[in-house]
């Protein structure tokens, strides 16, 4: 049987940009391990970097974990009942656990900068900025086994009815209650992408505030406020951008009880790249610190010529 681009896309799109994620998780990875002294927001991010790893190489597999018997409607489709499991349990526990260890590193900033934490203030309730993320994703994914939800949702295994469709008519043998599931997996999602957003708002409002409190604004007025407020609308905007896309798709299937084409293959493309934007955020300021120093050495370079020639003239 032939296949359509769009279903050779759907499947190889995703192995594409989860590669480049799975190398920005891996680039937070080795920098967080090689720093001599590790704070509480390298582990955070580092456990941020594991889960995004799994989630990321389930991308990459896409469509192959898929039973081989679908292969006639699934671009390369060579899997069986057993690895589609698999692959949908670490499909669930990677990308419930990145969002919520999100909503942990803003909770760390936040306390950091509006609340005066120390490093030993963090210490002290570290085991619940791990905790938290590590057992709702396990729950979720390890309830999904004897449920038997996980099977075939498009270009990867995920919370579905299998057969295919049989959820209208009743005659499902797989994944009765991925509906439910589905529900809640994406009311957690949400839920820490709300306390991000609401605590990066905090935030930034905090800085607002401390730099009036200290006089700083002048001609310079916003630059710290603007820094700050820059990295939280990243953070923010690289959750959003991830997870947008894949929600609807989900909700729209599953109210609906048929796939958008559009939407899934705005999903294929944007939801495997949580790992990338991460790495990006990450290393967002050290790059624009070696900006500047390079904008202040040409600066001396410039300004030690000019003084030189005037001194010989």
């Amino acid at each position: 049987m032939g296949f359509t681009i769009y279903q050779e896309a759907l499947a190889i799109l995703p192995k594409c940009t989860a590669f480049l994620s799975l190398i920005g998780s891996i680039f937070i990875i080795q920098d967080v391990i090689r720093q001599k002294t590790r704070s509480v927001s390298h582990r955070i991010m580092l456990g941020l970097s594991l889960f995004d790893c799994v989630a990321s190489f389930v991308n990459i597999l896409s469509t192959w974990p898929t039973p081989a018997n679908l292969s006639e409607s699934v671009f390369l489709a060579s899997g069986t009942t057993l690895t589609c499991t698999v692959q949908g349990f670490f499909n669930e526990l990677g990308n419930i656990t990145a969002p919520i260890y999100t909503a942990s590193l803003s909770l760390r900033y936040l306390l950091f900068v509006a609340y005066e934490w120390k490093e030993r203030d963090f210490k002290k309730y570290e085991l619940v900025f791990h905790a938290v993320p590590i057992i709702i994703g396990s729950t979720m994914a390890i309830l999904g086994l004897p449920l038997q939800l996980y099977n075939n949702a498009g270009y990867l295994c995920w919370y579905a009815p299998a057969p295919k469709n049989c959820s209208e008519f009743g005659t499902c043998s797989r994944g009765e209650l991925m509906g439910l599931f589905r529900w809640l997996h994406y009311g957690i999602v949400w839920s820490a992408i709300a306390f991000v957003t609401i605590s990066m708002i905090l935030l930034y409002m905090s800085v607002r505030k401390q730099e009036r409190s200290s006089q700083l604004l002048g001609s310079d007025q916003n630059r710290m406020s603007r820094s700050v407020a820059a990295q939280a609308f990243l953070y923010v905007f690289a959750l959003y951008i991830t997870w947008l896309f894949t929600t609807i798709t989900r909700v729209y299937s599953t109210v609906f009880k048929r796939t958008n084409k559009t939407t899934l293959m705005l999903m294929a493309t944007f939801f495997p790249l949580q790992g990338f934007w991460n790495a990006f955020i990450y290393y967002r300021p050290r790059w624009i610190q070696k900006r500047n120093e390079r904008i202040r050495y040409r600066e001396f370079v410039r300004n030690d010529n000019i003084n030189i020639i005037g001194y010989q003239s």
